[in-house]
């Protein structure tokens, strides 16, 4: 498998790593998801419009909160489920940590 480098600074990395850790990934896998989606809506985005390449939104961060996480449960039908599993397995996450991403976006 290939690999992409950089160099950021130590803040940046800690930074990075403390995002990926919140939302139940590795920061190599976060990275690759992100390249992943960049490449995707890029690429259509140019085709789309032929306007300026696609970028990612700025993160923003949310109020502080006293717990660190909740467990929601919730009921899909299989169809869903499946498809939930699907779009999760593309970016190499659990299911878990797509739908919070989802609620995040």
């Amino acid at each position: 498998m290939a690999q992409i480098g950089t160099i950021v600074t130590d803040e940046i990395k800690a930074q990075f790593d403390q995002i990926a850790r919140s939302r139940g990934t590795t920061s190599s896998r976060l990275a690759a998801a992100i390249i992943a989606d960049f490449l995707s809506l890029g690429t259509v985005a140019d085709e789309a419009s032929r306007r300026t390449p696609w970028t990612p939104p700025i993160s923003v961060q949310s109020k502080e909160v006293k717990a660190k996480t909740e467990q929601v449960f919730v009921r899909l039908e299989p169809f869903y489920f499946e498809e939930l599993g699907r779009l999760a397995q593309e970016r190499l996450w659990y299911r878990g940590t797509y739908l919070a991403n989802l609620f995040r976006a």
